[in-house]
């Protein structure tokens, strides 16, 4: 990933209209994860957010939360 050189540009020209749809199958099962961001600046803070979510120490977290949710 590679990030650009001015990073407060990218966050200040930022919507952030990031939407995130879920979808389940007829039994309850999540098929899908949609995300979708309107410019290149949400999909900076879309991509920076993910990437801290999906970092080992934090899968736990998320796997906690689906599961106790």
């Amino acid at each position: 990933m590679t990030m650009p050189h001015n990073i407060l540009s990218a966050q200040k020209s930022a919507s952030t209209e990031i939407t995130a749809t879920l979808t389940f199958s007829s039994t309850g099962y999540l098929r899908a994860v949609l995300l979708n961001a309107q410019s290149n600046g949400d999909e900076q803070i879309l991509e920076r957010a993910l990437n801290r979510l999906l970092k080992p120490d934090h899968i736990g977290w998320v796997r906690r939360l689906f599961k106790h949710g």
